[in-house]
């Protein structure tokens, strides 16, 4: 699983490689700070050091979430509170990190993708196409973690 990563410490970011590698799948294919993030660059999964103080992160993650095929976005915060969760959601976040992440954590959080991309790749398109919803299926298929 291809990983993206993107930091706003340099202290954070390699912790974030270091739970990334140590999940043993996941290999990191780009590691930047937030200056970098961007739109599509071939990732499964970005995983991103969030500040909600940043309307323009905001945005670029709400861009990344709109596009067909688009990673999962994993973020991590220092502390979660009701704002930032509500601000994951309607982000499109697909997971919340905060401070030190329990390995058996982030492995529940990668099955979860891969099941996704599993149930996505196997849906049949004309469904998709009948219910008007890119990436949904009967109803069955459907699952997200936040």
């Amino acid at each position: 699983m291809q990983f993206s990563v993107y930091y706003h410490s340099q202290a954070q970011g390699e912790y974030l490689r270091q739970v990334v590698v140590a999940s043993g799948i996941g290999q990191v294919r780009h590691f930047r700070d937030l200056s970098g993030l961007g739109g599509e660059n071939g990732a499964d999964v970005v995983l991103v050091e969030y500040q909600d103080n940043n309307p323009h992160l905001d945005n670029v993650i709400a861009q990344i979430t709109k596009q067909p095929k688009s990673p999962d976005i994993f973020l991590f915060v220092e502390e979660v509170s009701p704002r930032i969760i509500w601000k994951a959601l309607k982000l499109g976040a697909r997971e919340l990190f905060s401070r030190t992440i329990p390995a058996e954590d982030f492995q529940a959080a990668l099955t979860r993708v891969e099941l996704r991309h599993a149930r996505l790749g196997a849906l049949v398109p004309d469904t998709a196409t009948w219910l008007g919803l890119p990436g949904w299926g009967t109803g069955r298929e459907v699952c997200c973690s936040l």
